[in-house]
């Protein structure tokens, strides 16, 4: 059991008998860890350790390494530190995120004594309480659920000038602090054998590069460490093993330890015969040989890796090699200089020679201070712009903190990259050149090139920057003609070449997915009296629409089928997305929800498609976009027939009680914020490398608040809105929440007391509102005055329309309707 003492404004003390303190900051956090130092007892080495789930703690490398990317961040949830003196010491990196903090004395240290330790946050944090918008409701959990997303993208969403470059350029050469390889982008063209060369002077530790890697952005391939003679200076936590003194360590894959889904071969080791001293300068070289590397150190050939040896001991790896981009990053807590790199081709040309010297090779490496307001995919991991992931974090920024300064950020991030085929980064690095050529774009996951456009019409939906549509439209457009080229003209389904994250080509999802968003682009030309763009995406989309409904929709199976190669499949992508997309109608959605999704029902959630092993981890991701759907269809569908409202609204009550609940009621994994994926046991979906702080989990943050209080705009920056309360299922006496709007807040509520209804709801001057009554009414109190209804009055319609500034309604049920309410 874990023994938890409390301390306030004590100075603590950590000694070889009591050598490890633990820290719990409650909910998701992240930033440069600090401590202030009050004493010690002569050169005292300590290690930081974070994690998301406490029991990363266990691990050496915590709930990391992160070795995807480099995200001008830690790549290892470790930080090692040699304290000589009193004072504040600050870590060298930022850590994206965690909730549990530990702080090792190492052995042999002497005892150190601390007056404080924290975090300076690099992301605007507030208390989900104190944000612009707001979501309550009588039963607590839907109000802690909506409180999930609000931190959630607090965290992952990071302001321009907040993360520094994790690399400094001096006169000396690059100065790299061990992290992921950071690969140069003039590399990504080098496709025939070449010879990498560079000087080095090892800090600390050893020196790190990569060749021959997979592409501009990863550094996942060919990964070399060499290693000091480890004076004594060296650090008491170095892996002596892993790494040994003098030697030249290689491994195939993302780094040379695992991390879950990130496969490493085995670490091979070739002991180098001079000794390598810190502090000294050497000339590494390193050759592709087709099926070798040689090495040499100072002219003097110091090693040769067989890749054909190694292809044997580990399967995944190249037998040869044949180009590749190249890049530099050390080890964990290693550190070294780096200049003079010089590239030559197997025919004796130059194709590449840079001093290190000038600030121009941080865009170079992508390792520049972030000038941007983006958001992540995840606070600690990958910490890229992955414009897919951000099509829910775009719809939750305005349901909580109303920071649509990061929505605007990130599509004008991706913009700036834009390349000639009208795509843009799927997954740009925060330091990257904003310059055409997307980084990881192209045909890769097209279908995030159309969450995308639902993003950048999410940002125009709540802030109605007409200005601002109008300067991106011609870019808008691009990508979509660049999307019009995966049209399958056999079919007029989705197709093409590249791959799709939600679903097969020539199917469902991805298909009314297009659809979805051309009804968006649509509405945007329209406004900007561009009528003939609105003209031909408003027949393209009919036309997309008429190619699911008339090759896809199985009456047996009672939804829309997977897609034209599997017709005995279907999936959650497929249901929500026809349903947002508006291709299902009335009777499809219903049957859609009544009679298939059930049968993909797995515990906690919905699998991905009725074929999924039931095994495999559940997306909060994909069940996001269900839930809105099926919210959708429970509002527009149900005529104010209580019951049915209710039995339609069910899939959702067992979502948000049973996926999004586990998320707030485990403590060991609780981070205050959605996450990643899920196992079915309710626990997180890819181990400790899960993250636990996923925007793209979110969905509840802004369903709760549009579709359960009922509150959504109309009109695009709250011009119009309408209140639409869902009384019908989940059990609720009362909800209340709050939408800001460029004028200023929109406050609406609704309770329920027996037969009556209670709705309040207060606006700017500057919007119009619509109240829609889910039940007609027999009398009503408007503003204090009782009135009671005719044949002719307006309440026997359900609908109030209202200029308003404060309305205060009371209704009482007619008798014949009775409100649905399920115990739980």
């Amino acid at each position: 059991m874990l023994e938890t003492n409390i301390y306030r404004g004590q100075k603590i003390t950590l000694s070889p008998e009591s050598p490890v303190v633990t820290l719990d900051y409650g909910t998701e956090t992240g930033g440069f860890a600090h401590i202030d130092v009050d004493s010690l007892n002569g050169p005292t080495q300590i290690e930081f350790k974070f994690s998301e789930a406490f029991y990363g703690l266990n691990n050496p490398y915590s709930d990391g390494p992160w070795t995807f990317a480099n995200g001008l961040s830690s790549t290892f949830s470790t930080e090692t530190f040699n304290i000589t003196k009193p004072g504040i010491t600050t870590a060298y990196f930022i850590q994206g995120g965690f909730r549990w903090q530990t702080i090792t004395l190492l052995p042999g240290s002497q005892s150190l004594t601390f007056r404080t330790v924290g975090v300076q946050s690099t992301v605007p944090k507030e208390s989900p309480e104190l944000l612009p918008a707001q979501f309550s409701a009588s039963n607590e959990l839907y109000g802690d659920i909506w409180k999930l997303g609000a931190r959630c993208v607090q965290a992952a969403c990071i302001p321009a000038y907040s993360a520094p470059s994790t690399w400094k350029v001096t006169s000396e050469g690059a100065y790299i602090v061990g992290q992921q390889p950071a690969v140069s982008s003039k590399s990504t063209d080098f496709n025939d054998l070449y010879e990498l060369s560079f000087s080095t002077k090892i800090v600390r530790g050893g020196s790190g590069w990569s060749i021959g890697t997979t592409g501009s952005e990863f550094a996942n391939g060919n990964y070399f460490v060499l290693t000091s003679d480890y004076p004594p200076s060296t650090f008491e936590n170095t892996n002596r093993s892993l790494v040994p003194p003098n030697t030249l360590a290689f491994s195939y894959g993302w780094n040379l330890v695992n991390q879950t889904t990130l496969d490493t071969g085995p670490v091979i080791h070739r002991k180098i015969s001079v000794d390598i001293h810190e502090g000294q300068w050497h000339r590494i070289s390193t050759k592709m040989n087709n099926g070798s590397f040689s090495i040499s150190i100072d002219g003097k050939e110091a090693a040769t890796i067989s890749l054909r040896e190694y292809h044997q001991l580990y399967n995944p790896a190249p037998a040869s090699v044949s180009g590749g981009p190249f890049g530099f990053g050390p080890f964990q807590d290693q550190i070294a200089y780096v200049k003079d790199v010089k590239v030559v081709a197997s025919n004796g040309t130059t194709l590449y020679s840079n001093p290190m010297t000038s600030p121009d090779i941080l865009f170079e490496y992508s390792v520049h201070e972030l000038t941007d307001n983006v958001c992540l995919d995840g606070a600690k991991r990958d910490r890229l712009v992955w414009i897919g992931d951000f099509a829910h974090t775009a719809r939750t920024l305005g349901t909580t903190t109303n920071r649509l300064y990061f929505i605007q950020g990130t599509v004008e991030f991706a913009f700036a990259r834009q390349a000639p085929d009208g795509f843009v980064p799927i997954s740009g690095a925060m330091g990257s050149r904003p310059a055409p050529g997307p980084v990881g774009g192209g045909a890769a996951l097209t279908d995030y090139q159309i969450f995308f456009l639902n993003a950048a019409y999410a940002y125009y939906q709540y802030s109605g920057d007409l200005a601002w549509a109008k300067k991106y439209w011609p870019q808008m457009k691009r990508v979509v003609q660049g999307l019009y080229g995966f049209i399958d003209p056999s079919s007029g389904l989705m197709a093409g070449d590249g791959s799709y994250f939600i679903g097969p080509a020539n199917g469902t999802a991805v298909t009314s997915l297009f659809t979805w968003s051309l009804h968006h682009m649509s509405e945007i030309a329209t406004v900007l009296d561009d009528s003939a763009a609105a003209s031909n995406f408003t027949a393209v989309a009919d036309s997309l629409s008429k190619a699911v409904q008339s090759q896809l929709w199985s009456d047996s199976l009672g939804t829309f089928a997977l897609a034209l190669n599997n017709k005995t499949d279907f999936g959650v992508t497929g249901i929500a997305l026809s349903i947002l997309s508006g291709i299902a109608n009335e009777a499809q959605a219903i049957t859609s929800i009544q009679k298939a999704l059930p049968k993909l029902y797995n515990k906690i959630g919905y699998n991905d498609q009725s074929n999924t092993d039931p095994s495999t981890h559940i997306s909060p991701n994909t069940n996001g976009f269900l839930l809105e759907a099926i919210m959708l269809t429970a509002s527009t569908y149900s005529h104010n027939d209580g019951i049915l409202a209710a039995q339609l609204a069910e899939p959702a009550a067992l979502l948000l009680d049973g996926m999004w609940r586990n998320m707030v009621v485990q403590d060991q994994y609780y981070s205050g914020a959605t996450w990643e994926y899920m196992n079915a046991n309710g626990t997180p979906g890819l181990d400790r490398y899960t993250s636990l702080s996923h925007p793209w989990g979110s969905a509840p943050s802004y369903v709760l608040p549009q579709y359960v209080l009922g509150l959504q705009a109309t009109e695009p920056g709250w011009k119009k809105w309408t209140l639409r309360p869902f009384v019908w299922s989940f059990g609720l006496d009362w909800v209340k929440g709050k939408s800001e709007t460029p004028y200023g807040s929109i406050v609406a509520s609704w309770r329920v007391d027996g037969t009556r209804l209670e709705v309040i709801v207060s606006s700017p001057e500057e919007t119009e509102g619509t109240i829609a009554l889910p039940v007609s009414v027999s009398s009503y109190v408007l503003n204090g005055k009782s009135i009671t209804a005719t044949k002719t009055s307006v309440v026997n319609h359900n609908i109030f329309h209202i200029v308003s500034r404060m309305m205060y309604f009371e209704y009482v049920y007619r008798s014949r309707v009775r409100r649905k309410v399920k115990v739980r």
